[in-house]
């Protein structure tokens, strides 16, 4: 490896209170990795040069506002590295023992912008690619949500429920690997559909089916302007409903107005006070076909990949719109958060 010029200072006490959080680029091993202190400070650490027995990574602290201009690709990763949070880039060299455990060094060396190698600092296009991510700890994996001092004690109360209604929704519809979508028809059992008793009973029984240890829990919270909500759950759920609340504010008016055209119409062709589970029976087929054409035009806005599924699990195209409709004033009061700087999902 290189040699380096540099401050050598004992191993900070920060260093060994290190949790990682989630890897942020990876290639068959991790080269950026985002870390948390017992204090909650963010640190980024760089893989960056190697020998056959050693390691080495630059380590540095990072706002949790520069955090989310890295992952909404405002800075590249060398302008992370070129602007440190409190001024220092430390290099630490680690060593694999034969039983495959990484041991740091009892040092560090403080390097400052004109010492770090150029061929240890990222390219000017480093910008953060999701493809890259990967979540630590397989299905159940730490997750950040993005808040800010604005937030109010009602939208903190509101968004665990919203947030872990639609996060229900979506991996019922995604893990459920029976044909027989036996978590949606479970859930659907003796609900007519009629009122807003039907609704909250809806998704109360979808939680239940989603295993303990996949709901999300919140492992940590900091309250700031900005600050964070770290979450445990299952991260492929979290992205899909994180891309959901995307779709939605790119389309928020056409949504909106599809919603309010099948309310319409709905209600025109006297369909809204119908059973969902006798629905079948009691319209023709041109209502029937327009409740599929409506539920495929939302679904197409909103980007909702699980259609297919939704339908399938639905006793008829009536009640399936009708599901869907629910589930969307819950990734729109989500939206609305993201839209006002209130959360980032």
């Amino acid at each position: 490896m290189e040699s380096i010029a540099g401050l050598k200072i004992p191993k900070p006490p920060w260093l060994d209170t290190l949790r990682p959080i989630v890897y942020l680029v990876y290639y068959e091993s991790p080269l950026l990795t985002h870390f948390r202190t017992a204090n909650a400070r963010n640190i980024l650490r760089l893989w960056v040069d190697c020998d056959k027995n050693r390691e080495r990574w630059l380590l540095f602290a990072i706002s949790q506002y520069g955090l989310k201009q890295y992952r909404d690709r405002e800075v590249s990763l060398l302008d992370l590295v070129s602007s440190p949070e409190d001024g220092f880039i430390y290099c630490l060299d680690t060593a694999r023992t034969s039983e495959g455990v990484d041991v740091a060094q009892d040092y560090v060396t403080i390097l400052n912008q004109s010492s770090i190698p150029l061929h240890y600092l990222p390219l000017s296009d480093s910008f953060f690619e999701p493809e890259d991510q990967r979540y630590i700890g397989g299905s159940v994996a730490n997750y950040d949500i993005d808040i800010d001092g604005s937030m109010s004690l009602g939208d903190l109360e509101q968004l665990p429920n919203l947030y872990s209604q639609a996060y229900s929704f979506i991996y019922c519809l995604e893990t459920d690997p029976s044909t027989e979508m036996v978590a949606f028809k479970s859930a659907l059992r003796a609900l007519p559909w009629k009122g807003g008793w039907s609704r909250a009973h809806f998704f109360h029984n979808l939680k239940a089916w989603v295993p303990k240890s996949e709901r999300p829990k919140i492992k940590s919270m900091h309250f700031a302007s900005p600050g964070w909500i770290e979450l445990t759950l299952n991260p492929s759920i979290a992205r899909e409903l994180a891309g959901l609340i995307y779709s939605y504010n790119n389309s928020a008016e056409e949504i909106h107005f599809e919603v309010l055209f099948a309310q319409r119409q709905l209600t025109k062709r006297a369909l809204r006070g119908k059973n969902s589970k006798t629905f079948s029976n009691q319209v023709s087929d041109e209502d029937l076909a327009f409740c599929k054409q409506q539920y495929l035009t939302l679904c197409g806005l909103l980007r909702f990949r699980s259609q297919d599924r939704l339908l399938a699990a639905s006793s008829n195209s009536f009640a399936a719109l009708k599901i869907l409709v629910t589930f969307i004033y819950r990734v729109r009061d989500l939206a609305r958060m993201e839209a006002n700087g209130k959360a980032t999902f």
